[in-house]
């Protein structure tokens, strides 16, 4: 991306909405090209559940039979907004084709949307998900003992609640990977936006994924931007500090210099490897651990 452009992108203020969206997105669609899923096999809209929002998408390569691990990206939107892809833009077939490129089988999903579906639909849908992958995904060269979330803003929320919503010890999916999202409101207020998910008087212990996010034993990395507005900081902040309280240990964290709350994702695929090389260490880690524990 030319230097002008780059400056463009992170001129951006901090503030979520979708014109910042809109404008992110202007940006950095100009790193991608019609090359971007060349060699790639892309299966759309495929059913994990009833609902004309349980749909995903999956990328591979086509070079292996072997079974691979799988990245499964959800996207943001506030809960009320988003798509696994929007016909015009690269995006997010961009998170899908980086993940087929470099190894992996890739997945992008959306799920259903407030306000006609609240929370916890969104515990629902990646429960769904889930267990649609472990019974299909070695169909598409994955490998089922290694399913890796990720999920950017609304997205990473989603993940969040799923694994806090879980026995400690469940072993459904082999990582998560939580991009800029919200985690405690117990302490921090909650946006207005919000509540068009969780209700106008929402029990605020039992919607926040902490305190219970940090007893899983499922390996999370947490990843935040610079540009990332003040309140998602703090978010990020809670969960390291309640993690490190709990566990005496961190998870493992990436901090995106020269990145904002939208080109967290857009700019995966596109020449920058500032989240990519995060996410190759975060997987191979989770898969070196894994093989350890049953050696």
């Amino acid at each position: 991306m030319e230097n002008v452009a780059r400056a463009r992108s992170l001129a951006l203020t901090r503030e979520i909405h979708p014109g910042n969206a809109q404008a992110n997105n202007a940006v950095w669609a100009d790193d991608f090209g019609p090359e971007l899923l060349d060699g790639l096999s892309v299966e759309r809209d495929l059913a994990y559940g009833d609902d004309e929002r349980h749909r995903l998408d999956v990328y591979t390569d086509g070079r292996s039979a072997s079974p691979r691990p799988v990245i499964v990206f959800l996207h943001g939107g506030n809960f009320v907004a988003g798509a696994k892809h929007t016909d015009g833009t690269p995006f997010y077939d961009n998170v899908g084709a980086w993940a087929a490129h470099n190894g992996y089988v890739g997945v992008v999903s959306n799920y259903r949307l407030a306000p006609a579906h609240r929370f916890p639909s969104g515990i629902e849908d990646v429960e769904s998900l889930v267990s649609w992958l472990r019974e299909h995904v070695a169909e598409h060269d994955g490998d089922p003992s290694a399913i890796f979330l990720m999920g950017a803003s609304a997205g990473a929320t989603q993940i969040a609640h799923y694994v806090s919503s879980r026995t400690a010890s469940d072993t459904a999916i082999a990582g998560a990977m939580l991009l800029s999202g919200r985690y405690d409101y117990r302490t921090l207020p909650l946006d207005a936006v919000l509540h068009n998910y969780y209700g106008d008087s929402p029990d605020l212990e039992e919607i926040s994924p902490l305190p219970r996010l940090v007893e899983t034993r499922v390996p999370l990395m947490v990843a935040i931007t610079e540009f990332d507005p003040p309140e998602i900081q703090a978010h990020f902040v809670r969960l390291i500090d309640a993690y490190l309280h709990y566990t005496g240990t961190l998870p493992r964290i990436c901090y995106l210099a020269g990145h904002n709350h939208f080109s967290e994702v857009t700019h995966l695929a596109g020449g920058d490897e500032a989240l990519g090389t995060q996410v190759k260490g975060f997987v191979a880690a989770c898969l070196d651990a894994a093989r350890e524990a049953v050696a």
